[in-house]
């Protein structure tokens, strides 16, 4: 019963007495703001927006945000999504480039941005978000140029926002493949929902990486080929089992358990 027309409810994350739904909000200037609804018990919804100011000295309202993950770590609420707009490096184009908004809930000041430069391609965008147990961000998207035909890759940030690591996926084909969940497992190592391209197919995948390597520790992949195949969602149990959720083969639901 919360929203108004062109909000978006994106992702959904959790702590003891409070719920966070993150995604978008059209504003009157018909820009997009990222947005938090922040739910308490017995509480009325707080909305929290967030616009991006580049040095926060530039003019309001001149960019589209959406965050499309977002988890707590504390009290901060990590949200993380695209940019959308002409960036100074961006030879006044319009382009997407990967964003990391950190917000203490327990206060509505300004939040902490980290926003991606050109790096490997002129765009980028962050799909998914977990904490480990050391309290770094563990975050997987893709980067891509202009034409953009997306390259995946995992990162680990640290509070603050400084890159500390990251790895590549290779080359999706396209964005529908992903990378679509992240999550860190008690094992010591973070795991990727995704899906490859086989031949004109796209297949349910599965990764792992450790963060002291750029190659990944296993790779799960069905052996049935058949159809439209991708990995959307992850859970891992408390001994490192995972539960991985998507698409199968005829448009089937498809859950597959991997023991960590």
């Amino acid at each position: 019963g919360l929203g108004a027309v062109g909000d978006k409810a994106e992702a959904l994350a959790q702590r003891p007495g409070l719920i966070a739904v993150c995604g978008g909000k059209k504003t009157a200037t018909l820009d997009q703001d990222a947005a938090a609804w922040l739910h308490r018990p017995n509480e009325p919804v707080e909305t929290r927006l967030f616009d991006y100011w580049p040095g926060q000295q530039g003019i309001p309202h001149r960019f589209d945000e959406v965050a499309r993950d977002c988890e707590f770590a504390g009290n901060t609420l990590v949200l993380v999504g695209e940019v959308n707009g002409k960036h100074a490096d961006a030879d006044d184009l319009e382009r997407e480039r990967r964003l990391i908004l950190e917000h203490d809930t327990t206060v509505a000041k300004s939040p902490t941005w980290t926003v991606g430069g050109a790096g490997s391609g002129t765009q980028s965008r962050a799909l998914a978000v977990d904490v480990d147990d050391k309290g770094r961000y563990v975050i997987t998207g893709y980067s891509c140029g202009d034409a953009c035909e997306p390259d995946g890759e995992v990162r680990i940030h640290l509070a603050g926002g400084k890159l500390q690591w990251q790895a590549s996926l290779g080359p999706l084909a396209t964005t529908f493949a992903g990378p679509h969940d992240v999550a860190w497992s008690p094992a010591g190592y973070l795991v990727v929902a995704l899906a490859q391209l086989d031949g004109q197919s796209l297949r349910f995948k599965v990764q792992a990486f450790a963060t002291d390597g750029a190659e990944p520790l296993w790779t799960y992949l069905p052996a049935d080929m058949q159809g439209l195949q991708v990995a959307l969602a992850l859970a891992i149990g408390k001994f490192g089992e995972i539960y991985a959720g998507g698409i199968g083969a005829g448009n089937y639901p498809a859950i597959a358990y991997i023991p960590g």
